[in-house]
């Protein structure tokens, strides 16, 4: 058996990250770049307007002291420019053209009067503006970005932001960390389907539904479900499709010691080799963890509460390593609002509801009971030598996703 904290080393030391895979930006989002991305063009690729109104080149405008514009003087209408024109004209002196947010400027023209300070008149337009600026409302090109800059780099996670700035910057692909292929095996005789009557020695499977939702929150959606008999046949069976189709593999129950808990027996006929078994914490002391080139495996203890806590402080951690996403547990340092008790030798993690910097351990703390993790939002985490954690000691706490 282990501390917790050699186990968390070791995952870190043996999982590596994924080949790099060339994506379309539309199917990015939520990966992790593997290389620098660099701006194809400059972008705006031309002067372009910001805003509604009339271009001018501003040395004809002839202002009075103060740069303002006001009178009677008519600038005729020498043409329009709208988001997407790409044929140009000229704008003689004295001239404006009539544009539009996007648009690109005519030649000769480097300056927007806005449409709120301009009026119609005689068939043009008066300007009536007090604090003319050259080259006001003007996009220059290369304003957002040079071509050759780094645009995004190296580690980014690509958000839904991410992804639109880059497709509007002419981005095309982009090289990332895959997620990984999942599949979560299911190991036990005692299950029932949801939507039928409780029956003695069965119970409704929810390890699957977990997995899978908490994958999903990690940004994985590739998630395969098997099944496996309390048998060394049909774990070893399961195991090994597993291994050949994934690369993370999560088995649920049957890693303990008991007559029918085979997954450590089935690794080893498997090839998977072990680095771990029994990690010094509560709950999930059974936890396993091997590995077989490319694949990554856990058994993770069956019982829910179990399979959750471990998830989240291990099994996140590997996918993490393998994608290159930000997703171990945060921590925070808080006053813990009653006292609590345990044995010394074991690391717990507590489900517990922290708000404004007070942690409040809840009822349902057994390994089998879900209802206090259904409404934690963080784990208290109390070292193996603790015994006492006293009302108002300062706890660390691991907030949950």
């Amino acid at each position: 058996m282990i501390p917790v904290s050699e186990a968390k080393s070791l995952i870190r030391n043996n999982v590596n990250r994924l080949p790099v895979r060339r994506v379309a930006v539309e199917n990015s989002a939520g990966l992790t770049l593997a290389e620098d991305v660099i701006a194809p063009f400059d972008i705006p690729s031309f002067y372009q307007s910001s805003m509604d109104g009339y271009a001018v080149a501003f040395d004809t405008l002839n202002l009075s002291e103060g740069k303002t514009a006001t009178g009677s003087k008519i600038f005729r209408i020498a043409g329009e420019s709208a988001a997407g024109n790409h044929e140009d004209f000229v704008v003689l002196p004295g001239d404006v053209a009539r544009i539009f947010t996007g648009a690109p400027l005519p030649s000769d023209t480097d300056t927007i009067i806005i449409q709120e300070r301009t009026e119609p008149g005689d068939g043009g337009i008066r300007i009536n503006d007090h604090a003319i600026e050259k080259a006001q409302f003007v996009r220059a090109p290369g304003a957002e970005i040079r071509a050759d800059e780094v645009a995004l780099s190296e580690g980014h996670l690509l958000t839904p932001a991410s992804v639109s700035y880059l497709a509007s910057i002419g981005v095309v692909d982009v090289v990332v960390y895959p997620s990984p292929l999942v599949t979560v095996v299911v190991t036990g005789n005692e299950f029932i389907e949801r939507g039928r009557s409780p029956q003695k020695g069965k119970v409704f499977e929810s390890n699957s539904i977990g997995l899978t939702a908490a994958l999903r929150q990690a940004g994985v959606a590739n998630v395969r479900i098997l099944y496996a008999a309390d048998t060394i046949e049909d774990t070893v069976q399961a195991m090994k499709k597993a291994c050949s189709e994934s690369n993370l593999v999560l088995f649920t129950g049957g890693v303990s010691v008991g007559d029918y808990d085979f997954v450590a027996a089935a690794a080893e006929a498997c090839g998977i080799a072990k680095i771990f078994h029994r990690v010094a914490q509560k709950p999930g002391k059974p936890l396993y963890f091997g590995k077989r080139e490319a694949v990554t495996l856990f058994g993770l203890p069956g019982n829910p509460s179990s399979v959750l806590t471990c998830f989240y402080e291990y099994v996140l951690i590997a996918i993490q390593q393998l994608t290159g996403r930000a997703l171990e547990l945060r921590s925070a340092e808080v006053m813990l609002k009653q006292e609590y008790r345990k044995p010394s030798g074991l690391m717990h993690f507590l489900k517990a509801y922290c708000e404004n910097g007070l942690v409040a351990t809840l009822s349902a703390q057994e390994s089998f009971k879900l209802s206090s993790f259904a409404t934690a939002n963080c784990l208290v985490v109390l070292p193996e030598e603790t015994t006492v954690a006293k009302i108002d000691e300062t706890v660390t706490i691991h907030w949950l996703p």
